[in-house]
């Protein structure tokens, strides 16, 4: 896993699952939120993915890339058939309230800095501390110098065009 900045409070990582074959072993274990990057559907590997982060215990999602909405339900129904799969209650909103929170984003750029400034998961409407951000790279391409060039960016006062 390599540091590419720190944004606020939070610690910015970047982690390729196609280079690292140990990427699930340096995943944190807590006050962690995961942006997966993804351009291919890749069940298998998703389903590797979705399991490593919440067994990780993530926070919050922030999914990125074209298959960004995929991964996002994929996260959903992960969380979902593992609550059957534990006999936890499914009747109420109230029942998923300590599962993370997903979102996907289809702009790279809006959506890097909204996980990296704004993602803020909650657990019985009160925010949970978050301390570092794992830039998880599904695609065949790195994305490493763009995140890093990203985080300077925003260090620097830069805001997405939407939120100016």
């Amino acid at each position: 896993m390599h540091y590419i900045g720190q944004i606020d409070d939070r610690s910015i990582y970047y982690l390729s699952v196609k280079s690292d074959s140990n990427w699930a072993v340096q995943l944190p274990d807590k006050d962690w939120i995961v942006v997966p990057i993804c351009d291919k559907r890749d069940a298998k590997l998703m389903e590797q993915v979705a399991q490593a982060c919440l067994e990780h215990k993530v926070l919050y999602v922030c999914a990125l890339g074209t298959e960004c909405s995929w991964v996002d339900d994929y996260f959903d129904e992960t969380v979902l058939a593992n609550r059957i799969k534990q006999n936890l209650p499914l009747s109420s909103s109230d029942d998923f309230d300590g599962e993370p929170m997903t979102t996907w984003h289809h702009n790279l750029d809006e959506g890097f800095w909204f996980a990296a400034t704004s993602a803020y998961p909650t657990l019985n409407d009160e925010y949970l501390p978050v301390n570092k951000v794992v830039c998880l790279d599904l695609t065949e391409n790195s994305h490493q110098q763009q995140l890093t060039d990203l985080a300077v960016k925003i260090n620097s006062g830069w805001l997405p065009p939407d939120v100016e």
